[in-house]
């Protein structure tokens, strides 16, 4: 990750952490990160068992920013943040798109998915100025990146 004062206040910097932080679980005891990571991986190999990793929100779309934030440290917050309303419902917006009946052929992959991000949004915040303010903020620090 690139080390900016946003990474660097929500401590996204560190990936070589051994445990994760220590407020990151109500019992206030730190857990190894690969406890975490081995967890999430026996998660989907007993799927057909017991789908609980379905209902925190892991999925195809989602399943890389669990295991980073993971990496990172953050523990049982991970799964406090894939289970926000607005989280739940861009991930279901954007597995929607990734079929082949029922989407729009004449669009990218990605294009589909960015249209169905910006639906969710637009429920969420109608003026949208939630978004302009991130992507002005995104912005900014790719431009002072390079």
């Amino acid at each position: 990750m690139v080390e900016n004062e946003f990474t660097k206040a929500l401590d996204l910097v560190d990936a070589g952490k051994i445990y994760d932080d220590a407020t990151s679980n109500r019992s206030g005891e730190r857990t190894r990160v690969l406890s975490w990571l081995s967890a999430l991986i026996n998660a989907f190999v007993d799927i057909a068992k017991d789908p609980y990793i379905t209902r925190l929100n892991v999925n195809a779309y989602t399943y890389n920013i669990t295991a980073y934030l993971l990496r990172m440290g953050k523990g049982e917050n991970t799964f406090y943040f894939l289970n926000q309303p607005i989280m739940k419902d861009i991930a279901q917006a954007v597995l929607k798109t990734r079929g082949k009946y029922g989407v729009d052929q004449h669009l990218t992959q990605s294009q589909r998915e960015n249209a169905a991000i910006e639906e969710v949004i637009k429920k969420y915040d109608p003026n949208s100025s939630e978004s302009k303010a991130f992507k002005a903020v995104m912005r900014d620090n790719y431009a002072k990146s390079i």
